[in-house]
């Protein structure tokens, strides 16, 4: 497999509320990022208004191709949430 024909092709998809200045339900937001993987999508999570990252360590899940994204995508905020919030 060549890796440079391929690595155009996996690209990381950003959730963050950039440069919004909207306040939600869940205080200072996270910044999710959503990178598809070889057998699966790799989600890293960063809790707060830490937008670049490097005042926090992001949590990072890995997301099996055999389980529904979304649903786990629902589990690993509301977790987030939960932590946040305690």
């Amino acid at each position: 497999m060549n890796y440079q024909a391929h690595q155009h092709t996996l690209k990381a998809i950003d959730l963050g509320a950039l440069g919004s200045t909207e306040s939600h339900p869940f205080g200072e937001g996270l910044d999710i990022r959503i990178t598809p993987a070889n057998g699966g999508t790799v989600v890293s999570v960063v809790p707060g208004s830490n937008v670049s990252g490097l005042l926090n360590k992001p949590d990072i899940y890995v997301i099996s191709d055999k389980d529904d994204l979304g649903a786990e995508l629902g589990k690993i905020i509301t977790m987030v949430c939960l932590k946040q919030s305690s």
